[in-house]
Order: structure tokens, then C-alpha cells, then sequence
């Protein structure tokens, strides 16, 4: 997180604006983006225009239904989550709202569009992390796709479902910057 932190606040030192930059993560790389947006928030900085979380994983403490009844049809295999909680934490509290943004205080993000497969182990954090980012007043668009599994999105090259969320990417970041 401190890496990605540093990476943003050199495009701001360079002189990007802020509403020019959409930071998107896939996966652990969503709770990075989260979890970056939540340190810049707390430094005072200026948030970015939006930012694109496809299948994050907010909530290292793997609650929901989902993580069981979803077992057959993502390769994201519950009896992993251990090791990701050790990799990803390296000793640190899985509550604590930098690694489980489900537990943050959300208020003053920008507009995020979160991304999830409906058929993914993790679908139901996702689902309580966009209800508990609309209720603290971010605008989220929501776009859960039936059937799909972890990380359906890096196979929009052959899956027609991931080239069609990758469009609905698109479209997200030039609604919120717009082209010169």
C-alpha cells in the first residue's frame, strides 16, 4: 500500500491532475486501490477522479455465504484463504479497515465502480462493502455478472462475459474524464 500511496502522490508532485487519474485493481489489487484511497484521505490529499475495483477482496476475514456455496464454481478455493490472509497481512489484523475495507469509513471516496462474478467465493463481501460504501454517501455503480467466477475479467480476450466488463470499464473511466 505504501508503494502504491508513494505512486500517486508522485503523479500528483508531477502535476497530474487529480481528476484525470483512475486507479483500478483487480482482485487483491482492488484492496490496494481501496486501501490507498483511504491512506491518501487520511494525508489530506485529493482523491482521484474515481477508481475501478474488479473482484476486490475486502474483507480479509472471508465472511459471507458466498465463500461456501460458491466453492464449486470459482478457482478461488477457500482452504487458500489462510495463506492469503498470511502473504497478504504479514502478521497484521485482518479487521483492520487498510487490509478490510468493508470496515472503513468510506465517506468522501470518489465515484467507484465495483465489478464481481456472481458465481465467486467472495461475492457476498463485495456485495456488503458497496452497500456499506452506498450508505456512507460514495457513489457506486454496481455490476455483478451472473455465473462468473474470480477474475472473469483477464479472460476478455476469449470469454465474451470479461470483454464485455472490460467495456463497462471503459465507459466508466470516460464518463468521469472525459476526453480534451
Amino acid at each position: 500500500m505504501e508503494d502504491c500511496l508513494a505512486a500517486y502522490c508522485h503523479l500528483l508532485g508531477e502535476g497530474y491532475a487529480p481528476e484525470r487519474v483512475v486507479p483500478v485493481g483487480i482482485s487483491a489489487g482492488g484492496t490496494l486501490v481501496l486501501s490507498t484511497l483511504l491512506a491518501a484521505q487520511e494525508l489530506g490529499l485529493p482523491m482521484p477522479a474515481a477508481a475501478v475495483l474488479l473482484s476486490p477482496a475486502v474483507d480479509m476475514l472471508f465472511l459471507g455465504e458466498s465463500v461456501l456455496l460458491n466453492r464449486e464454481t470459482d478457482w478461488l478455493a477457500p482452504e487458500r484463504f489462510r495463506a492469503m490472509q498470511e502473504d497478504y497481512l504479514a502478521g497484521h489484523d485482518p479487521g483492520d479497515p487498510l487490509a478490510s475495507p468493508l470496515y472503513a469509513d468510506l465517506s468522501g471516496l470518489p465515484p467507484l465502480l465495483v465489478q464481481a462474478g456472481g458465481g465467486e467465493v467472495l461475492v457476498d463481501g463485495i456485495a456488503a462493502f458497496v452497500s456499506t460504501a452506498r450508505l456512507q454517501g460514495v457513489p457506486v455503480a454496481f455490476d455483478c455478472t451472473e455465473g462468473m467466477f474470480h477474475c472473469w475479467q483477464m479472460f476478455a480476450a476469449v470469454l465474451p462475459e470479461g470483454a464485455a466488463a472490460v467495456e463497462r470499464v471503459g465507459a466508466f473511466v470516460r464518463r468521469h474524464v472525459p476526453g480534451e
